[in-house]
């Protein structure tokens, strides 16, 4: 599945091996690119419409917004 962020100009896409339901996989493409827009990307580096800088310790943000999903489900 995949979800694109037009006004930002990224694309967001998860792979996964089981059978879910689509909506669920929606659904966590929608918690993470709202966390992204609003917490991330104000925090990027972009020159020349390149990203200069990723934050490193975006892992422990994905690791919230999954368990967040998972006991939606």
């Amino acid at each position: 599945r995949w979800k694109v962020q037009s006004d930002l100009k990224i694309v967001f896409a998860i792979v996964y091996k089981e059978i879910l339901q689509l909506t669920l996989m929606d659904d966590f493409l929608e918690m993470l690119a709202y966390d992204f827009e609003h917490k991330v990307w104000p925090k990027l580096s972009i020159n020349g419409g390149v990203v200069m800088t990723i934050p490193q310790q975006y892992e422990a943000r994905f690791m919230h917004i999954m368990q967040a999903w998972e006991a939606k489900k």
